[in-house]
């Protein structure tokens, strides 16, 4: 009983919490874990059933009732001994035995052929319990926590994967469910295992940046406390320390230094009451100047996790910004510990949005693995606050466009809707929104079907189930022709060429290994485009990664629920030719559409061109980029502003390159006779075999020529493959060659070997024709 103590620090921690708590039924959940768990050790050599202490120790620290400290000390018993969910039903009740239950993983024995998949199935299970009740998933968040605390004792291999699957399940479902003091904490563990060097260099540099901003932080708080004082308002202020994660995503996310952020400095106000919380609001406005663009109000309107507070940002000593959280007692106690489940009796309503969302995934995406890649980009990704028209609040995940909006608040609108206002301004279906827009949705008439193109900009399950029921009745002829022509118009961007080019056979095992899919036929492939299905980025993403991995023979994680794909560096200078509308503004609207990525123009060029029917407007703009990703994002971003008609991708450099050779090639050829007659005259030793060498190897060099328009005309040069320009040269120069080549061998009466060069010169037209025919068959996209 040498753990007994820990016990009864625990009993002595929620005795006054939790209403009518039975110390005897704890005391015995302990013993027979401890009987449970006997001669089992952990990974650091500790006993076993510190485990399960510790994860009751962090709950006790929470506002959990008497099952679920139950539950904690128990919820490795079923998984790791031989006592079963029937053997804690009978000895501590039906509602321990259901938490236990949720939390137990399902059999190794069962998928020990596939553990990957018992992960998330355990995973659905656990979410599926956790939307019944809500105690579940605090126990599993508490055993995570420990476990992420003793992970080093684990191997290295494992720390990553574990660290991986916390930072992107549990950290966001730590949010969810509005317990912050966890969600941080795991974070931060999080980063320290998945990234040690930079964890400890980024903590080193925001710590100096903090020492150097200590004599303002204090400055700030003393000035306030004193005001709040002068105005007899009750209140704490509290300097409060972000988590290191916290910061450091958001400097990556904007791109910048840790010297660039805003508000490393934060104060916590606390007060008892809301009334309060105003007031204070305007007292600190009143003594330091605000920053209006950094004020957000989530006590009219709490987050989607229910958290609720005031935040403003404002400019004090020498231009440092200090971010202010103004909040009640009872506030910040729901935001550090969460759902007060001593009270709790049935799910809080602030759960049952993101809980049914899980539950229409679950019924929409049998397949695991398009279960998890919704779970995370849908539901655990970060949310933004959007609203109607009626001023009501709706959560969508980040990047949530237009039509996400509609399909989450009037479906029924979605054949009708042919734009939308957002804060006033026209916009289009697919325009991305920010946080806090106002959105009417404009409406015809008559029925607008839906579109493939729309898929790309869509965030939510909803919404592409919605686009996608009206494709999967598309016949299979509809869904092949539009599946490849939204493939040819990504690969354009891409630089990849023909479609019809792709390897299908070799590239058939790529999409399996790294996605999952099975296509028998590439008319499966186009299909699956076409039915959306697949999106013809997914496709382009995977062309390159199968390059990168047989350049650099490096393994990439096989299936989709990799927390993080991995992001495919390109480092290129790539250059977009924007065709669209001629309007003031044009120009300035493309170049802003680069600096909101944060991504730096090498040269922009607008010009614009009449004609009878109509005016347009024409871009071209050179910029370095760094990975595909964000290439895709730029196109997107570019293709949603207003009068934009067509977005392409133009070779640098590559055109000028094969006008500078047809050049050389065609001077060479203008002074071949000439070259021709000096060796004719200078009656030099074995005149004639340097003569057939000179005719042979220029024939050469023009079959390169035409291997390597071949090549050009292949890459995304959507003006020059329509117009036909590098081709039309490169036949020239051929059939002036072999004039010049016949004029050569009449006048200066050479004897050449006639059916070797008859024969040579055939294979070389035929072959010219050839690779024309075939790339004039394929039929190019519409613009």
């Amino acid at each position: 009983m040498k753990y007994l103590t820990y016990i009864n620090e625990i009993i002595k921690n929620v005795k006054d919490k939790i209403p009518n708590f039975s110390s005897g039924r704890l005391i015995k959940a302990y013993k027979f874990a401890l009987n449970a768990h006997e001669g089992q050790k952990r990974k650091e050599g500790a006993p076993y059933i510190i485990h399960p202490i510790e994860t009751t120790k962090i709950l006790s620290n929470l506002r959990v009732d008497e099952n679920t400290l139950i539950a904690a000390l128990l919820h490795d018993v079923p998984e790791d001994t031989l006592y079963t969910i029937e053997d804690i039903e009978k000895n501590f009740g039906e509602h321990a035995a259901f938490l236990v239950n949720g939390v137990t993983k399902l059999s190794k024995v069962y998928y020990k052929h596939d553990m990957a998949k018992r992960e998330i199935e355990s995973l659905k299970k656990l979410l599926l319990h956790t939307s019944k009740d809500p105690r579940v998933i605090f126990i599993k968040l508490a055993d995570r926590l420990h476990n992420m605390r003793t992970i080093k004792f684990v191997k290295q291999e494992k720390q990553a994967r574990i660290s991986r699957e916390t930072l992107e399940i549990y950290v966001p479902i730590a949010n969810l469910m509005g317990i912050q003091g966890i969600k941080n904490e795991l974070e931060d563990l999080c980063f320290k295992n998945l990234y040690p060097q930079e964890c400890k260099l980024f903590s080193d540099k925001i710590k100096k940046s903090e020492e150097g901003l200590t004599n303002i932080t204090q400055s700030a708080i003393e000035t306030i406390s004193k005001d709040l004082k002068k105005h007899k308002i009750k209140a704490g202020v509290f300097p409060r320390k972000k988590s290191v994660f916290t910061i450091y995503k958001k400097i990556k996310s904007l791109r910048k230094t840790v010297d660039d952020v805003f508000d490393l400095v934060t104060l916590r106000i606390i007060t008892n009451n809301i009334e309060n919380c105003y007031k204070i609001l305007g007292i600190i406005h009143s003594i330091f100047k605000p920053d209006p663009g950094r004020f957000k109000d989530y006590i009219a309107v709490p987050k989607i996790n229910g958290y609720e507070s005031l935040h403003t940002t404002v400019f004090c000593k020498d231009g440092v910004s200090i971010e202010i959280q103004i909040r009640t007692e009872k506030m910040n106690e729901n935001s550090e510990m969460g759902l007060d489940l001593t009270k709790v009796k049935t799910i809080h309503p602030k759960l049952l949005n993101w809980m049914e969302q899980i539950l229409e995934l679950q019924k929409d995406e049998p397949d695991i693995d398009y279960f998890m890649k919704d779970l995370k980009y849908e539901i655990f990704s970060d949310r933004i606050r959007v609203f109607d028209m009626a001023g009501n609040a709706m959560h969508l995940p980040i990047g949530s466009c237009v039509i996400d909006f509609i399909c989450a608040t009037t479906p029924e609108k979605i054949d009708y809707a042919v734009g939308a206002e957002i804060n006033g301004k026209n916009a289009t279906l697919t325009s991305i929104l920010e946080r806090n827009n106002k959105v009417k949705i404009i409406t015809s008439e008559t029925i607008h079907h839906p579109k493939l193109e729309w898929l790309p900009y869509i965030k939510t399950n909803i919404a592409r189930t919605k686009i996608r029921e009206f494709f999967r009745n598309k016949s299979r002829e509809e869904k092949i022709q539009m599946g490849k022509n939204l493939l040819e118009k990504a690969f354009n961007i891409a630089g990849l060429g023909f479609v019809e080019n792709i390897n299908f056979k070799d590239f058939k095992n790529a999409l399996y290994e790294k996605a999952n899919y099975t296509f028998d036929s590439i008319s499966d492939m186009y299909a699956a485009v076409g039915d959306g299905t697949i999106l013809p980025f997914d496709i382009i993403k995977l062309i390159y990664m199968k390059r990168s991995a047989s350049k650099e023979e490096k393994k990439i994680e096989s299936r989709i629920l990799s927390i993080n794909p991995p992001v495919i560096n390109i480092n290129k200078k790539i250059r977009l030719y924007i065709e669209g509308a001629d309007r003031t503004g044009f120009v300035e609207d493309v170049s802003n559409a680069l600096r909101s990525l944060n991504i730096s123009m090498v040269k922009i060029v607008g010009w614009t061109c009449h004609s009878e029917k109509k005016v347009k407007g024409y871009v071209t703009i050179d910029f370095v980029i760094s990975d595909l990703d964000l290439l895709d994002e730029v196109v997107k971003k570019i293709q949603l502003i207003p009068g934009v008609d067509r977005v392409e991708r133009r070779f640098i450099g590559l055109f000028t390159l094969f006008i500078a050779a047809s050049i050389v090639m065609l001077a060479a050829w203008i002074i071949h006779p000439f070259i021709v007659n000096t060796i004719v005259s200078a009656n030099i030793q074995n005149a004639p075999l340097v003569i057939n060498l000179f005719i042979y190897g220029g024939l050469l060099v023009n079959f390169l020529l035409v291997v390597y328009v071949k090549k050009l005309s292949e890459m995304n040069f959507p003006g020059l493959r329509r117009g036909k320009i590098i081709w039309t040269t490169s036949g020239l120069i051929l059939l002036f060659a072999i004039s010049m080549i016949a004029a050569e061998v009449y006048y200066y009466k050479i004897k050449i070997n006639l059916s070797f060069a008859i024969i040579m010169t055939a294979l070389l037209v035929l072959y010219t024709i050839f690779v024309y025919i075939d790339y004039a068959k394929i039929k190019l996209p519409k613009k």
